[in-house]
């Protein structure tokens, strides 16, 4: 006898069918429908059309690739970040990034130099390094 739980359908399916499917349909038919469009003004005399005809169902084909990869991707595990597996099995290219990031921000912090102020020049004593004029 089978298992009920195998036998309940999958929760988020008609979500997948409104977020996958629909969209599909909808793209491959609007790209079949402007290439026979194309069609038939380049049978009609307008030479570029001819591209065009080609072209949108190119798309369509290109759409339908897509839309199979991904149906038929496996999906991944979730990395749960504090699950001892995984712990052990750190990226050597993601530790060696974070040391670069963690010697770049000792050598020079986030925020850059001080920002001097806007009027700093009239603050200065000395304007252009000469001393003021004095009368007399």
């Amino acid at each position: 006898m089978p298992d009920p739980a195998s036998t309940r359908p999958r929760p988020g399916r008609w979500s997948c069918v409104v977020r996958l499917h629909i969209p599909f349909l909808v793209g491959v038919a609007g790209c079949l429908f402007a290439g026979w469009f194309e069609l038939t003004r380049a049978r009609a005399g307008r030479e570029v059309a001819w591209v065009y005809a080609f072209e949108w169902p190119l798309y369509a084909i290109l759409g339908t690739y897509v839309w199979w990869r991904t149906l038929h991707e496996s999906p991944t595990r979730p990395v749960v970040p504090d699950d001892p597996r995984t712990i052990d099995q750190l990226d050597p290219g993601l530790v060696a990034w974070q040391e670069y990031l963690a010697k770049m921000q000792a050598a020079d912090p986030p925020g850059g130099p001080p920002q001097k102020p806007l009027n700093a020049r009239r603050e200065a004593r000395h304007s252009r390094g000469r001393p003021p004029e004095t009368e007399g």
